[in-house]
This record gives structure tokens, C-alpha cells and sequence, in this order.
């Protein structure tokens, strides 16, 4: 249950945002993973597959359309420095309080709603020193190709929880 109150500031003066909302809705998810080593340990080799689903709409439900898979590899290049290097998509559930959004009474995003994919790239690699630590340097990358966009501002949603405030009370 939310109860939302905001003040938007706009050219046109202040708009008060001020709705309460209850949603009710049932998520699962399934994974697994399989790791293996090679060429006597110095080779791992990880792959994983996971699908999440939901019944908030139809557009959610079917646990195919969430279907994410992951790989990683360990490579030892010496007894004490690490290669390591993954990619993976996974598929993230939009705020709750988007999904929570009512302005007309309905719940506004619920025909729009869907899951987004996000495809993350890393690679790096560890040094274990002579001196009891860890050094470690690790660089990724990650992609959006389908972020829902904030239909008040046309702003997608990835980039609104940069300033701390709340989002997600509009429809997308």
C-alpha cells in the first residue's frame, strides 16, 4: 500500500501529486547455475539461466518472455593473478511504486508495465600480493535497450534515481 504526496515544480507553478494505492499481485522466479573447472583448475567456466514472472498484467506473466542467462570465466594466469570476465542479461521489475500509480483511479501503468533487460559486461583481475591482500581492478559496462521512459518528462526511468527523490508516481 502507498500513500503518495509530491510537489512537482513546473514553468506553470507547483502540481501536487497525492493519491493512495494498494496493489496485490504474485511473483516467482526459477535459476540455477553449473560451474566447472578445466586444464587442472586453472580454467572455470560458470553459466546460469533465471527467469522471473508475475501476475500484476499479461505482458509479465509468461516466464519465456524473462528469460536471462549469465556466463563467467576464471582463468589463472599465475598462481597468485586472476583473469576473470562475465556477461550476463537480466530482467529487472519496474519500481513498486510505478506499478502503484493512480491517477485516474486505475492502476495508470498497468496495460504499459513490462519487465527491462539490462546486459551487464565485466572483466578484471585479481593480484594476491606477498603482503596478505588483494589487489583487484575491474572495469563493466552495462546496456539498457528497452528502460522505460517517464511519459510526463520523456526522461527514462534508469536515470531518475540519480538525485534521491521519488520517482515512479507518473505514468510511463
Amino acid at each position: 500500500e502507498y500513500d503518495v504526496f509530491n510537489s512537482i515544480y513546473t514553468l506553470n507553478g507547483s502540481k501536487a501529486i497525492n493519491y493512495s494505492s494498494e496493489i496485490n499481485f504474485q511473483q516467482y522466479s526459477f535459476f540455477g547455475q553449473v560451474s566447472k573447472n578445466f586444464l587442472a583448475g586453472k580454467l572455470g567456466l560458470t553459466l546460469g539461466l533465471r527467469t522471473d514472472a508475475n501476475n500484476y498484467n499479461e505482458r509479465m506473466s509468461d516466464p519465456l518472455d524473462q528469460l536471462s542467462a549469465r556466463m563467467a570465466l576464471t582463468l589463472a594466469l599465475s598462481p597468485k593473478t586472476t583473469f576473470t570476465a562475465g556477461v550476463a542479461n537480466y530482467y529487472q521489475l519496474p519500481s513498486l511504486t510505478t506499478l502503484s500509480y493512480r491517477n485516474s483511479g486505475e492502476l495508470d501503468n498497468q496495460e504499459v508495465a513490462q519487465y527491462f533487460e539490462t546486459w551487464h559486461y565485466v572483466a578484471g583481475l585479481k593480484w594476491d600480493t606477498p603482503f596478505n591482500s588483494r589487489l583487484s581492478v575491474e572495469g563493466f559496462f552495462k546496456n539498457y535497450p528497452n528502460y522505460l521512459l517517464s511519459l510526463r518528462d520523456s526522461i527514462s526511468l534508469a536515470h531518475l534515481p540519480a538525485d534521491f527523490g521519488v520517482f515512479g508516481n507518473f505514468p510511463v
